[in-house]
């Protein structure tokens, strides 16, 4: 149903013609001129159109590292086009009011100098899917963070739009008749028997509907955390030990 909200401007165009206007009329009886029906093959390319704009937009190699075009491609080779869009269709599918939906986030880039600065685009782009989350599925966004982060984390969440506050009361926020935009953050450790304890204790707790990374490092197969330069961040980021978290998921689906 989200998704109805999301597409409605490209469906309302289709079905008022390709340009969105007013079908035009003929000068002889000031008849409008015969439409041709729209078929569902039809139907369906602006929003084909739409999701490759969307990837276009998200893959931006604005800082010419190459990257990113690079996970683009080896994505659409495999999956094919409109990875966003059908990300956003998954999640429309799966998340209910009152779910709870993880997102990681964080990544301290310059450890050797302070654990409290951090990516820049992450945190708030994280903030911003929760708060939309939030808004158009009644999801309550958890945000997953490292310890040292929490608190600029809740600034960001809160300058985003929602309320930062403890996890039962972000969760209990969600029954209350008077909106409240509630979100939580919570610590992840960077010691990764720890962090998979706490992975245990998060999926019991929450049963989330969803995991989401948003500029998260992760482990390589050599077990450690890389930057984009190749700079050796492990020590210093909390561990989303994907594959535990994948089996928690499926091990776990959301209560009804």
């Amino acid at each position: 149903m989200a998704l109805g909200r999301v597409v409605m401007p490209v469906q309302s165009a289709v079905s008022r013609g390709s340009s969105g206007r007013t079908p035009r009329r003929t000068a002889a009886g000031n008849r409008p001129v015969p439409q041709v029906p729209v078929t569902p093959e039809a139907a369906s390319a602006p929003l084909t159109r739409f999701a490759i704009t969307l990837d276009r937009l998200t893959t931006l190699d604005l800082g010419q590292r190459g990257v990113a075009g690079e996970l683009h491609r080896w994505a659409v080779a495999r999956q094919g086009d409109g990875r966003a869009f059908a990300a956003a269709a998954a999640l429309a599918a799966r998340v209910q009011p009152g779910h709870a939906v993880l997102i990681a986030t964080g990544w301290p880039d310059r450890p050797h100098v302070t654990p409290l600065v951090a990516e820049t685009d992450g945190p708030p782009g994280a903030a911003l899917l929760g708060r939309g989350l939030h808004l158009a599925l009644g999801a309550v966004p958890v945000f997953v963070v490292e310890a040292d982060l929490v608190g600029a984390m809740a600034a960001v969440a809160e300058a985003a739009g929602l309320r930062a506050l403890k996890p039962a009361e972000a969760v209990a926020a969600a029954q209350s008749r008077a909106p409240l935009h509630a979100c939580a953050v919570i610590a992840l450790a960077t010691d990764l028997d720890t962090a998979r304890a706490q992975a245990t204790t998060m999926f019991d707790e929450f049963r989330p509907a969803a995991v989401i990374a948003i500029e998260k490092g992760g482990l390589n197969p050599t077990g450690h955390i890389l930057t984009s330069r190749g700079d050796d961040t492990t020590d210093a980021l909390a561990k989303v030990p994907s594959r535990s978290w994948l089996e928690f998921g499926v091990t776990w689906p959301p209560a009804e």
